[in-house]
């Protein structure tokens, strides 16, 4: 919707503010994603939006440097988990239970994402406007089968892969075929789905660390946030690399 001025964009004390027509929508199931109508539109989306010339979105505040910002954030993190006594608080000791004996797994795997984010910098990367965050909560499905696409503002330019990777595991194959049918990029890598795959994972986690460590104040949000590491992050572990090895074998290439 427009403003009074003509601009789709406001300020309002200090943050920019988008109004959008109301969407009488639902959100779908993660398994929707891969097959029927929905991933097939939402193929065909991703593809159109990959496809906008520059000059469209010229001026776009994000432009991928495939860095790694809550590096330091997570290692303060998990070097607190060490020190976390049992008068903690229960969440807190919780987290710790879960997390301090697979530190070494963690440490691991944000070195793996150092040297991917180092091996991605060195590829010559096509960068297109991607929304970044593809996924079952930022989608509407409305009775009559029309997709909406929610929260755009983390968009920015990045490779096709940015927003490729959240549809790797089952049905990827079909949805990348679906993709590349509706004129999506062809010049995917490897090494650029592994970075995002273990960037978001860990960035993910990180979030979760720092909330339950030191804003979380209730049990409730505790619990929530613990769910959502065991389910989002810690229960892709021993599939993250066998994952990677199929998208390798998919595209044809080597990471």
């Amino acid at each position: 919707m427009l403003t009074l001025a003509g601009s789709h964009v406001s300020r309002w004390d200090g943050y920019h503010v988008v109004i959008t027509h109301y969407i009488d929508g639902r959100h779908p199931e993660p398994g929707d994603l891969y097959g029927g109508h929905l991933a097939k539109r939402l193929a065909e989306t991703l593809a159109w939006l990959h496809q906008l010339p520059r000059e469209v979105v010229r001026g776009y505040p994000f432009c991928e440097q495939f860095d790694i910002p809550f590096a330091s954030e997570l290692e303060q993190a998990m070097a607190r988990l060490g020190v976390i006594g049992e008068g903690a608080r229960p969440g807190q000791v919780a987290l710790r239970d879960l997390l301090w004996p697979r530190r070494a797994w963690v440490y691991g795997m944000l070195e793996k994402l150092r040297g991917l984010a180092a091996q991605a910098r060195a590829l010559d990367s096509p960068l297109v406007l991607c929304h970044t965050d593809v996924h079952a909560l930022n989608l509407l499905v409305d009775d009559a089968g029309r997709l909406a696409i929610l929260d755009w503002e983390g968009a920015g330019l990045a490779p096709a892969e940015h927003d490729l990777f959240m549809f790797c595991g089952p049905g990827f194959r079909d949805f990348l075929r679906l993709y590349w049918a509706s004129g999506g990029v062809r010049d995917l890598h490897p090494t650029r789905f592994m970075f995002y795959f273990y960037r978001r994972n860990l960035e993910d986690l990180t979030d979760w660390l720092v909330r339950i460590l030191w804003e979380s104040q209730t049990e409730e949000q505790d619990q929530l946030d613990l769910q959502g590491i065991m389910d989002d992050c810690v229960s892709q572990w021993p599939h993250m690399e066998a994952t990677m090895s199929e998208v390798t074998d998919l595209l044809g290439g080597s990471a």
